[in-house]
């Protein structure tokens, strides 16, 4: 029996993550065991309450933790980015001293592409090696995260207070939720997908740059889909016997599609999916800050977990 003990499991990610575990995870037939700590459902258990987390994981007592819980939302990040920090990074410590009081043994880390720099040229992709240098609030919140665990669970950690368990850190590219994880959630979408469902008939939807060195002019995305994440996720967990101790170190993958895909392709999927809309595209000035191509490599997740995604962007957009 394994017990994983979740931070944040009532979000999209979390609430998607729950079902997954419960239905299509090879940890459905292990008699798992499931905690959601979430302020959502439960207000004091917010992972800034280092005393109340601790207590609940010790009496707990599981073998994996997954830390999902964060404030994510750009907006948010940008708009008030002391709490970003205090959030995402002092919660992620508390996580972390947590985990090594109640001798867990894995730690799974939900982390984001935007840690890369945006300096990506065409046909590159980002790999788990390349230079780390986000230009984001949220970015910069969840890679504080990385580098503590990599201080307290690394090989060569200096830390007193060592974490002698594993711990994968994934870095998800662009994830598509569907609709009822949104709804569950109460939480808005992704804003290019939450401008694109507001649409009525005749409205206008504004592409913002089309002379990026792209195949057709516009911005290019890795998508990947929530029910991908969740598999991800079942892949890393790879949940040990009773009794036994797994290999420390720190593990980083990216949790991408591979693929690139363009607004306007997006665009012209979803004019096919909602022909009754009729809207229409206008191109304005580029947005500061945008960046031409966020790709990722997959191929080590791939080599080393066993997982590659499943859904197409087709089937990402129809889920919607």
């Amino acid at each position: 029996m394994v017990r994983i003990f979740i931070t944040g499991g009532a979000g999209q990610i979390g609430l998607a993550l729950q079902e997954h575990l419960a239905t299509n995870s090879i940890l459905a037939d292990s008699n798992a065991i499931v905690y959601i700590y979430d302020l959502v459902n439960n207000p004091a258990q917010d992972i800034m309450n280092a005393n109340q987390l601790e207590k609940e994981m010790r009496e707990f007592r599981p073998e994996i933790v997954i830390h999902l819980a964060a404030i994510s939302n750009i907006t948010d990040c940008n708009n008030d980015p002391s709490k970003a920090f205090d959030v995402n990074g002092k919660g992620c410590a508390n996580v972390i001293k947590a985990a090594i009081k109640s001798q867990v043994q894995k730690i799974i880390y939900s982390s984001t592409a935007s840690v890369y720099s945006k300096t990506l040229d065409r046909d590159d992709f980002n790999r788990e090696d390349d230079a780390v240098s986000p230009d984001s609030i949220y970015g910069h919140s969840k890679y504080i995260g990385e580098k503590m665990l990599t201080y307290y669970c690394g090989t060569d950690s200096a830390a007193v207070d060592r974490f002698h368990g594993e711990v994968i850190i994934l870095r998800l590219f662009n994830v598509v939720i569907e609709k009822k994880y949104i709804s569950m959630a109460n939480r808005s979408m992704d804003r290019l997908f939450n401008t694109l469902q507001n649409l009525t008939v005749n409205d206008k939807f504004t592409i913002y740059g089309n002379k990026y060195d792209t195949k057709d002019g516009t911005c290019v995305r890795d998508y990947i889909s929530v029910k991908d994440v969740c598999r991800a996720f079942s892949a890393a967990m790879d949940p040990p016997s009773v009794g036994e101790r797994v290999a420390s170190g720190v593990k980083i993958y990216n949790v991408c599609s591979g693929i690139e895909t363009s607004v306007l392709q997006i665009i012209n999927i979803w004019y096919k999916k909602y022909t009754e809309k009729n809207f229409t595209v206008v191109f304005g000035e580029a947005r500061k800050g945008d960046n031409a191509r966020s790709i990722g490599d997959n191929s080590k997740i791939s080599a080393a977990l066993g997982w590659k995604p499943q859904d197409t962007i087709e089937k990402m957009i129809f889920s919607m």
